[in-house]
């Protein structure tokens, strides 16, 4: 499917667009989120955390668990400096090249991503703490940034911008358009949200009845394969929307043209330097 990536596009249209593209690569999409999920989660979540051997765990309402907060931060560090970073990296990669009217592979697609991703994690990393000491000093200015900071992936890959460079790059697409994103953001993660509960809350139920938290793994490597590519897209072509709105002032500036040669006043056919050219010779 080719994509024309430079249109402008409103929230209905990128929606619109992301489901389209996510299911006429679907199998690429999954395959690479699959790849990055799978290893990672049984890593931290099945072997370090102890969930392939563990019994289902159940936080009564009103309770909160240390081993649940440990799980969590554990999980939070993975999801934000690996799993997501490296498939939205793909992601980019995949919409890209559907917008020049190729077909990216999978192989391509990993191998894009892992090039990428010492720069990626590096401005990750930033926005994360940008983000959290915004979210505990006071709560509107963390969401704020976090809004303002949403395509620094995005910007990381296609425009090939390190750390600092990319956040500030950021920050000046959304500039002004900070509801824009805000709203496509919030409606995209909402609709992902109730996407993945659908096929996540029977899964949570079997869990419980087999008293296994493996089960419980798979419910959450299965949410973060179908939702990461999903919001990868769709952050992508907000990416381009918000450069196609900007592109009036974005513009190249026309190169000025040459002026006219002068010439020396009485003297035809010369130039300001005093230099002529050539008389043709008769026949």
């Amino acid at each position: 499917m080719s994509v024309d990536l430079q249109r402008k596009r409103d929230l209905g249209k990128i929606l619109d667009d992301s489901f389209a593209l996510y299911r006429a690569h679907w199998r690429t999409l999954l395959a690479i989120a699959l790849v990055v999920v799978v290893p990672v989660d049984l890593i931290v979540f099945g072997l370090g955390l102890g969930w392939l051997w563990e019994g289902y765990q159940a936080t009564p309402k009103g309770h909160v668990r240390v081993g649940d907060v440990t799980d969590s931060v554990v999980g939070l560090v993975a999801q934000l400096l690996v799993v997501t970073p490296l498939v939205t990296a793909m992601t980019v990669h995949v919409v890209r090249e559907a917008g020049a009217g190729r077909a990216a592979t999978t192989r391509e697609a990993l191998r894009a991503g892992v090039a990428i991703f010492g720069p990626m994690i590096g401005a990750v990393l930033l926005v994360a703490l940008g983000v959290t000491a915004g979210l505990f000093l006071l709560i509107i200015p963390g969401l704020i940034l976090a809004v303002r900071l949403v395509v620094v992936p995005q910007v990381v890959v296609l425009e090939d911008r390190r750390g600092g460079d990319a956040l500030g790059r950021s920050m000046e697409l959304t500039r002004g358009q900070g509801w824009f994103a805000f709203v496509v953001v919030l409606v995209t993660n909402l609709l992902v949200a109730v996407f993945t509960q659908l096929l996540l809350v029977p899964l949570e139920y079997a869990a419980k009845q087999a008293d296994a938290q493996a089960i419980d793994i798979v419910g959450q490597m299965l949410g973060a394969i179908i939702s990461l590519p999903i919001l990868g897209v769709a952050y992508t072509l907000l990416y381009y929307a918000l450069l196609a709105n900007r592109a009036p002032q974005e513009a190249a500036p026309t190169p000025p043209s040459a002026p006219p040669p002068a010439t020396l006043p009485g003297v035809p056919g010369t130039y300001g330097d005093g230099y002529a050219p050539p008389t043709p010779p008769e026949r």
